[in-house]
């Protein structure tokens, strides 16, 4: 008697119930030829392929497998590469790459301890590759690359969020381009709607920075809902301008001050941070600012004032976050418990209490040393904080 066949739904849900549970997965793959093709598309989702050719074994594994079962490249959709010269002519790697077609997110990384991070120190085979998995991907995160031509991004037709840690950008097409040079134009086509831009590290000048920014700001930035914006140097900041007064659809701004060795005075700051807000004020409805200063500066609600005003006018903003960073050692907890207190009487003023705005939250850091950032977690933070949620505040 022939059991009875398990229905389709049934099945999905318990691929879906396993899609973590990479052993049981294997096994069935092993052993189930109804649920074999559902538990490879989860097995092969994501693919790590690390530096110092320690991955080379399981590839090699990968690309005769991938020979019998051809299918198995289209399950790939996350790539995470880093980076190796070791790797740069292994024929089963670069073929391998160039034959995934549906990456939907790559996370490409370059050790520069490892060679010159340029992009055209990169071989041409192995370039290649990567630029073709970059046209199927909707999400491009790029780290300590040197260089990279913007024609790369501007033929990713699918990409939606971008994502520049410590990686410069060119305008120099590579003479060697798979691409037609001529159809890169300032006005080309982008479907980018969110994009992160940092630059932490000090081996980059700030004009090259600046550079990298300008250069951005030449892709079509129409459907850019979403922008953070983190760095150390305030010279940066006033590069934002660039990018701002082609990004008329920005809903979302995030900017993060670095702590530096440099003490960033937040009036000089503010200056330059209002140059790039006003291009976006009428359709700004988030703004996050977390912003490293000298102690003494908080005392100045001048301050504070001077960045909210320009808002008035203005009715989208719904939510203002904001986040300072001080230096100074001695400045205890009571002192950022008055610092706060103070925050919430600036608040309280009538020319600062129009309809739509709320203050969705408030803290004060006092940094010994090490970096913030939510996007890295080796970096660690002494500190001593107070925070608030806007109920509170606005008491």
């Amino acid at each position: 008697m022939t059991p009875p066949e398990i229905p389709s739904d049934v099945i999905d849900d318990i691929i879906d119930q396993l899609d973590s549970d990479f052993d049981t997965l294997k096994a069935i793959s092993a052993s189930s030829r109804i649920m074999r093709h559902l538990a490879q598309k989860r097995l092969f989702k994501t693919v790590y392929l690390n530096c110092y050719s320690r991955c080379l074994p399981n590839l090699r594994l990968l690309a005769r497998a991938s020979i019998h079962n051809p299918l198995l490249k289209t399950y790939v959709q996350y790539l995470k590469i880093t980076i190796s010269p070791r790797d740069f002519h292994n024929t089963e790697l670069i073929t391998f790459i160039s034959q995934l077609t549906r990456v939907r997110a790559l996370h490409l990384l370059n050790n520069a301890m490892l060679f010159s991070d340029e992009w055209q120190s990169i071989p041409l085979p192995f370039r290649t590759a990567l630029t073709q998995v970059m046209q199927s991907s909707e999400t491009l995160r790029l780290e300590n690359i040197s260089d990279m031509p913007i024609s790369n991004l501007i033929h990713a037709q699918n990409l939606k969020t971008l994502i520049l840690m410590d990686t410069t950008l060119t305008a120099h097409e590579e003479m060697t381009s798979p691409f037609d040079s001529s159809k890169v134009t300032s006005n080309s086509t982008s479907s980018i709607q969110e994009c992160v831009v940092q630059f932490s590290l000090a081996r980059f000048r700030p004009s090259r920075n600046s550079s990298t920014l300008k250069v951005l700001a030449n892709m079509d930035l129409s459907k850019l809902s979403s922008l953070k914006f983190i760095t150390n140097n305030t010279a940066n900041v006033r590069a934002l301008e660039k990018i701002t007064r082609n990004a008329h659809a920005l809903k979302s701004f995030k900017l993060q001050v670095l702590p530096s060795h440099h003490n960033i005075h937040l009036g000089y700051l503010s200056n330059e941070l209002l140059r790039a807000l006003y291009p976006i004020l009428p359709s700004l409805i988030r703004l996050e600012l977390a912003l490293c200063g000298i102690e003494e500066e908080l005392a100045s609600l001048e301050l504070l004032q001077s960045l909210l005003n320009p808002f008035r006018d203005y009715n989208a903003l719904q939510e203002f976050h904001l986040r300072l960073y001080l230096r100074d050692e001695e400045y205890d907890v009571l002192s950022l418990e008055d610092g706060l207190a103070d925050l919430r009487n600036l608040f309280r003023r009538t020319d600062l209490n129009w309809p739509s705005f709320r203050l969705a939250s408030a803290s004060v850091m006092n940094l010994d040393a090490g970096i913030l950032s939510e996007d890295s977690h080796k970096h660690q933070v002494k500190s001593q904080r107070s925070d608030i949620s806007f109920l509170s505040l606005l008491r």
